[in-house]
């Protein structure tokens, strides 16, 4: 069956490891996943899919784990932010460059409503 084969592929070659609470998107025909935690805990690691030959590519992993953090595309990178444990950094990583930076998102305390 082609589940069977698409199985049989995969095993076949280097794969993230299973994971939950990570972050990506589909971007260009290819799905990327951000971090998450695996059995070891939380992880840095940035893997993407590509969807027509199904190959797994392993890339710079991010500047600290990245476990339950939110996540969007806006200006041909992933931004990043968030998350478990005690970071408030925002970070950037540009697919193209394989390069992650700091964005100039900060955090602060909440402003009192008015």
């Amino acid at each position: 069956s082609l589940m069977f084969f698409l199985q049989a592929l995969l095993a076949c070659q280097a794969a993230p490891a299973g994971r939950y609470s990570h972050v990506g998107g589909v971007v260009a025909g290819t799905l990327w996943t951000i971090g998450g935690a695996t059995a070891g805990g939380a992880t840095a690691e940035v893997w993407s899919l590509d969807l027509d030959s199904l190959d797994w590519t392993r890339h710079a992993d991010a500047p600290e784990p990245l476990h339950r953090s939110s996540a969007t595309w806006y200006g041909g990178a992933f931004v990043i932010f968030g998350g478990d444990g005690p970071s408030d950094h925002a970070w950037r990583y540009d697919v193209d460059e394989n390069r992650w930076s700091p964005t100039l998102l900060t955090v602060s305390p909440s402003c009192p409503r008015r």
